[in-house]
């Protein structure tokens, strides 16, 4: 059945392949910062009036972690004061609620994956900001699905692949750490489970579901099976691993940020892919896009 979905955050990495699958089948107003800034109480709530979505989903946020330390108010404006307005709106005017949350919402000390259960403890303020907006959700709204998804990864400029692939084709060598724990998940994966919680005939709302990939890898390794796939880029960089104590950042992540997830499984029915299996059609979006003679 063909359903009204609005989605804000069009320009990023998630929104963009959100809008690309889900225009196959439903109706959309996709809104980017400008259009439909999140920010923008006013605007939020005369786009949703004007529109009566069926389902709201929310891949707007304030995403860079680095940035969030030095920027501890826009991030939670953004990731948890408007959360909680686009909540407010989503029950006001009866549209459920699909929204990201992250894994790094926990420490990463457990050494198993991360169950809905356990208890949240973020060391950064991005994961903080990120956790209010889930309790912000939890405290309002009565129609909702958060999603917390870890390591996302697309063919898009912005995405850790594309920015890696740069460097290598750049730099004569680069560090990538090896001792950071998770299993990525590419955006269409994603998208296409948003897509069957769209069309499920019977919900069961007010769930927080974990959403990653089969596996376990670290970031060195993504690197290097990325260099296998596409072999020319060996040629360029020595790519060397190296631990997170050494590498400079004015920021903690988790060291563990693989997640159980069983419970959307169940609930949709369906069997979660290895991560080579799923980011294998990025990397190959990817290796069209290289030009070996100029920037990437």
């Amino acid at each position: 059945m063909v359903k009204k979905v609005l989605i804000l955050g069009k320009d990023g990495q998630l929104g963009n392949t959100l809008t690309k699958i889900l225009q196959k089948k439903h109706v959309l107003m996709s809104l980017n910062k400008i259009d439909g800034n999140i920010k923008n109480k006013t605007l939020i709530e005369k786009k949703i009036k004007e529109f009566k979505p069926d389902f709201i989903i929310n891949a707007a946020a304030y995403t860079n972690v680095e940035a969030a330390e030095k920027n501890k108010n826009e991030a939670f404006l953004i990731n948890a004061e408007s959360v909680l307005n686009l909540s407010n709106l989503s029950k006001k005017y009866d549209s459920i609620l699909i929204h990201f949350s992250t894994d790094y919402v926990f420490d990463g000390i457990k050494n198993k994956c991360y169950e809905i259960s356990d208890i949240p403890n973020p060391i950064n303020v991005y994961g903080q900001s990120k956790l209010k907006g889930e309790y912000n959700i939890l405290k309002t709204n009565n129609k909702f699905y958060i999603i917390r998804i870890s390591w996302l990864l697309s063919d898009n400029k912005n995405s850790f692949l594309s920015k890696i692939i740069k460097l290598i084709l750049t730099k004569k060598e680069i560090n990538v750490v090896n001792d950071q724990k998770g299993s990525p998940i590419s955006t269409e994966f994603v998208a296409k489970i948003c897509d069957m919680l769209i069309l499920k005939k019977e919900h069961s709302f007010n769930q927080i579901f974990h959403l990653s990939t089969k596996g376990k890898v670290d970031w060195y390794e993504i690197v290097k099976y990325l260099q296998q796939k596409i072999p020319s880029l060996s040629k360029y960089c020595k790519v060397s691993p190296i631990n997170s104590e050494n590498y400079i950042s004015n920021v903690k992540r988790p060291k563990n940020s693989l997640l159980n997830h069983y419970d959307i499984e169940t609930y949709l029915n369906i069997r979660i892919p290895d991560w080579k299996t799923d980011i294998d059609p990025i990397i190959k979006k990817i290796s069209k896009k290289i030009n070996y003679k100029n920037d990437y």
